[in-house]
C-alpha cells in the first residue's frame, strides 16, 4: 500500500473485496497523544493514551496499532471505497484512496446469433458491473489462454472440438467457464441401434454359457448348463 502526502498526486489503488487493507506510516520524533482515522467525513477509530474506540460498520473487523499507526482492515466490502484521511495531535497527517473491486466471477459462453448456420460468433458473458476494467481470455481445447473480447468467424473448417473462456480484472483472474462444445463442429458418430443390439444379445448368450447336450431319446430332454435346463416334446 503506498501513502501520498499532503499536495502529492493522489494514488488510487484497488483491492479484492474481503481481502484486508492497511496502512503504515513512518515514526515520528514528537510524542503523538491523538490519533483519528477517517471515511470520508465519518470516524473509522479514535485513539488516545486513555481509550480506543471503533465506529459504525469498521466495529470487530478494524485494528490500529497506536504505536505505527498502522490500520488494518478486514472484511472490506464496497461500501469501503472512498478516501481514509489520518488526524493526530501534530496535524493531519495525510489521505488515502482506496477502490474495493469484486471479485470476477465465473463467466459463461454465448453464441451470436443464438442459433450458428454456417459461422458464428462466441461471446464470454458475465455481470461485470463495479469491477472495473475487464479483459478477456480464451483457451481452445487444451491450448494457451490468448486474450480477446470474443472469438468471430467461427465456421465448420475451426478444428477446435470446445473452448472456455475467464475474465481478468485489476485484483484476479476468474474461475474458467464450463467448457463449451464448438457449436458448428459435426457430432461424432454413434454405432446403429441394430448393431448395439446385437452387440449386447451376444455378450448376454456368451456370459450364460449355453452348451446344448445331446438329446436324451427316452424323456426328449434337452440339457443346458446348470444355469438352465429346457424341456421340448418329439
Amino acid at each position: 500500500v503506498t501513502f501520498t502526502w499532503p499536495g502529492e498526486n493522489l494514488n488510487i489503488l484497488k483491492w479484492e473485496q474481503r481481502s484486508p487493507w492497511s496502512q503504515t506510516f513512518p515514526l515520528f520524533k514528537k510524542p503523538i497523544n491523538s490519533i483519528r482515522w477517517k471515511h470520508g467525513t465519518s470516524l473509522v477509530v479514535d485513539w488516545d493514551p486513555s481509550s480506543l474506540t471503533y465506529y459504525g460498520s469498521f466495529r470487530g473487523r478494524t485494528t490500529l496499532d497506536p504505536q505505527t499507526l498502522w490500520l488494518v482492515i478486514n472484511r472490506l466490502t464496497l461500501a469501503d471505497s472512498g478516501q481514509f484521511s489520518l488526524e493526530t495531535n501534530l496535524g493531519t497527517v495525510g489521505t488515502h484512496e482506496v477502490k474495493v473491486i469484486k471479485s470476477p466471477p465465473k463467466p459463461s459462453i454465448k453464441t451470436q446469433p443464438l442459433v450458428c448456420d454456417v459461422t458464428c460468433a462466441l461471446k464470454c458473458t458475465a455481470d461485470t458491473q463495479d469491477l472495473g476494467p475487464v479483459t478477456y481470455e480464451w483457451k481452445k481445447d487444451e491450448g494457451e489462454w490468448t486474450k480477446g473480447d470474443e472469438l468471430k468467424g467461427m465456421n465448420e473448417s475451426k478444428t477446435p472440438e470446445e473452448f472456455s473462456c475467464r475474465l481478468s480484472t485489476q485484483v484476479g483472474t476468474s474461475e474458467a467457464s464450463d467448457r463449451f462444445l464448438n457449436p458448428l463442429k459435426p457430432p461424432k458418430p454413434t454405432q446403429p441401434p441394430g448393431i448395439s443390439i446385437g452387440i449386447n444379445m451376444y455378450r448376454m448368450y456368451a456370459s450364460i454359457g449355453i452348451q446344448i447336450s445331446d438329446r436324451n431319446r427316452s424323456g426328449g430332454v434337452v440339457h443346458y448348463n446348470r444355469q438352465c435346463v429346457c424341456t421340448y416334446s418329439n
